[in-house]
């Protein structure tokens, strides 16, 4: 089976996690190539997307989920 993933785009921000944890995550304004992921450096912004990930996939009604830690 293949892990899946689900991802999240605002006008500033690329994020992207699998079951497994955070993938990537992007900051458009100052990266706008995505060569710098900054899922190990900037943990407060992954929980933020992660919350708007959740309610997102709420709002299209898709029941794959954030894992509780």
């Amino acid at each position: 089976e293949r892990p899946g993933w689900r991802g999240v785009r605002t006008r500033t921000h690329c994020y992207v996690r699998t079951k497994d944890g955070p993938f990537t995550l992007f900051d458009l304004r100052e990266d706008p190539y995505e060569l710098r992921n900054l899922v190990d450096e900037r943990p407060e912004l992954v929980a933020e997307f992660d919350a708007l990930f959740e309610q997102q996939m709420a709002a299209c009604d898709d029941a794959w989920r954030v894992p509780k830690r």
